[in-house]
């Protein structure tokens, strides 16, 4: 997440969105646990806010739906960035 929420870049990390959802459905731990290692984490590298807003960059809707193809994400780039940034 942290470099798909930076904007000044060419932004190639749309695969991050479809790794994240991955790995939620998958972990059994405790979810303040996760929040506090990544808010650790933003704080450490002083690049950016927690959480940070992830945007659609140029690319990344074809590229989405690549990534997600066979795969039980949500199936387009406008759903997978809202459910993100809730």
């Amino acid at each position: 997440m942290h470099r798909a929420g930076l904007g000044a870049w060419v932004n190639d990390r749309v695969h991050d969105l479809v790794d994240l959802q991955i790995a939620m459905d998958g972990y059994a731990g405790d979810y303040p646990d996760i929040k506090a290692a990544a808010v650790r984490l933003f704080s450490y590298r002083n690049g950016h806010r927690w959480p940070p807003p992830i945007t659609a960059r140029h690319g990344w809707a074809d590229r989405y739906l690549q990534e997600a193809a066979g795969l039980e994400v949500v199936a387009d780039l406008d759903a997978a960035i809202a459910w993100t940034n809730d």
